[in-house]
């Protein structure tokens, strides 16, 4: 019971550390772009990662490439701006996942702006 207990709470703060983290790349990323971070749509009740004057950004870690990119393409959607992504990789492998999304892409020539920030 007590292996069990622990567990839980190594994967509890382990997940909250990803999400400060995440937060922390896209405030620092938001800031750089001159944009505002945690944007709220109130009329829609969504929360946007980044928006600047022209783009609204997903930040989101590589291996979800494929959730961060159907993100982007909604808040596009509900701002009327461009579809950004702020890929964080956080090993080298995680470059196969910064090319799936480029390469799709480029195969359904979406307009979406790219980035990426390495964490380690």
């Amino acid at each position: 019971m007590k292996k069990l207990i622990l567990t839980l709470l190594i994967l509890i703060s382990s997940t909250s550390i990803y999400a400060q983290n995440e937060r922390a790349y896209n405030d620092a990323f938001c800031e750089r772009m001159r944009g505002i971070s945690e944007f709220h749509l109130p009329t829609q009740n969504v929360r946007i990662d980044c928006v600047t004057e022209d783009i609204a950004f997903e930040t989101d870690y590589a291996h979800k490439w494929y959730e961060g990119f159907a993100q982007a393409l909604y808040y596009s959607r509900i701002s009327g701006k461009q579809a950004g992504i702020l890929l964080i990789l956080r090993k080298p492998s995680d470059i196969k996942f910064w090319n799936r999304l480029n390469d799709l892409i480029w195969y359904y020539d979406v307009p979406v702006k790219t980035y990426s920030v390495r964490a380690y």
